[in-house]
């Protein structure tokens, strides 16, 4: 009998962590999302995106400071990963950062932020069961006899809690499963780039 040898390909990585001072981030985030979301003056995109709920504009951390200390923070704690990996990163930058607020059967669509790293900070999300979702690109797979569904084979859910930070490569599809609460759920996303700049030749 011929032997089939099985090998794993592309195995994606997630980081997490819970960020420090994260109260007195809540508080203040949440005190956008009542302006905002109470406001004619608010910062939300007019095009259609893939948020299906209330956001703020793409480059919110330059409008408001608490998200570019809570992105500062994000990219202290970045530097020290780096590190811990060894990974070849000379420079991060901030590219876009939004806060999104999702009232009741509101809901991310699957998605991905294109070459960056994804940020995602889970503001308020306990009371209103949020789960983040990963999806597999594979467009053809092998359902086994005994397994009654695909979904946890395209799919993989991630729990979450309040002040819960994920890292993970933006090019990884991905969505927020819909608010079945009347409770508002509130997340913070961050786009980090990594850039190899070099110094301009004389001409």
């Amino acid at each position: 009998m011929i032997q089939i040898n099985k090998t794993e390909v592309n195995k994606e990585e997630i980081y997490s962590f819970t960020l420090p001072n994260f109260e007195e981030y809540q508080n203040k985030i949440k005190q956008i999302v009542l302006v905002e979301s109470n406001s004619n003056i608010n910062t939300t995109p007019k095009q259609e995106c893939n948020v299906k709920a209330g956001r703020t504009a793409w480059n919110s951390h330059r409008k408001y400071p608490i998200i570019n200390d809570i992105n500062n923070d994000l990219n202290d704690i970045l530097i020290q990963l780096i590190k811990n990996e060894n990974f070849d990163v000379p420079n991060i930058k901030v590219g876009e950062s939004w806060i999104n607020w999702y009232g009741k059967n509101q809901f991310a669509v699957p998605h991905h932020h294109k070459d960056c790293l994804a940020a995602v900070l889970f503001v308020d999300v306990e009371s209103s069961d949020a789960s983040f979702l990963v999806h597999k690109t594979s467009h053809y797979m092998l359902q086994k006899k005994n397994e009654s569904t695909t979904y946890s084979n395209i799919i993989q859910k991630i729990n979450v809690k309040n002040g819960h930070v994920i890292l993970f490569d933006g090019s990884l599809v991905h969505s927020v499963s819909p608010n079945l609460t009347d409770n508002t759920r509130i997340t913070l996303a961050t786009n980090f780039y990594f850039t190899y700049d070099k110094d301009r030749s004389e001409y």
